[in-house]
């Protein structure tokens, strides 16, 4: 069975250990887990970049945290991807260009920064976001060259691609952070009333 089912874990606690530390909408959590399955299990990355950003990864690649502030940088002979990763933030360092319409922001920055480096390689930009947290790429400045991943993408693959880390000890710790970020609306108001409900039935016994 190639589908990765967290239900298959039993007893384990569905929570997640990101919602044990209160990080369950840390960006940078999830952009280390994204690096880490990327970089430890290449294979991942390789079929990742097929089915999901549409791209062909040529030969061995390399991944960057935070270069030039960029989320994840990965680099082969023929590509050069950039993948700027959002969970409940929104652009950052807008500036409205006085002289047109368009928002300058960090998006062109990264941009700017990628066509500089990738010299005969092709440049790819993405943006990584919950599907709540919808983002209007097309106000900003190079903002049309990003396309937008929704976190349901990024789940579905990893939840059928499991065979490919089946001895990880942290893939089902992934999909369990992932999952509440591929739903249409925030649920953080919702776990929050239900953790206070059963506060409220411990308390009493019930």
């Amino acid at each position: 069975m190639n589908a990765y089912d967290i239900s298959s874990f039993g007893q384990r606690d569905s929570r997640g250990f990101l919602s044990v530390i209160g990080k369950t909408n840390d960006e940078l959590a999830f952009s280390n887990m994204f690096a880490y399955f990327f970089m430890e299990y290449p294979e991942i990355f390789v079929k990742f970049a097929e089915e999901v950003l549409g791209l062909a990864v040529a030969g061995n690649f390399t991944l960057a945290r935070e270069e030039n502030n960029i989320d994840i940088l990965i680099s082969d002979e023929k590509n050069y991807i950039v993948i700027e990763n959002k969970v409940k933030s929104k652009i950052n360092g807008i500036r409205h260009d006085i002289n047109g319409d368009m928002i300058v922001s960090q998006l062109k920055k990264y941009h700017d920064y990628a066509i500089r480096q990738a010299g005969e390689r092709k440049a790819s930009f993405y943006l990584f976001s919950p599907d709540y947290n919808y983002i209007d790429t097309g106000k900003f400045e190079r903002g049309k060259e990003y396309r937008v991943i929704p976190y349901s993408a990024i789940y579905d693959f990893f939840a059928r691609n499991g065979q490919l880390a089946m001895y990880s000890r942290y893939y089902h710790e992934l999909l369990i952070a992932l999952k509440p970020h591929t739903k249409p609306v925030s649920n953080d108001l919702s776990d929050v009333l239900e953790q206070r409900f059963v506060r409220v039935i411990r308390r009493l016994g019930i």
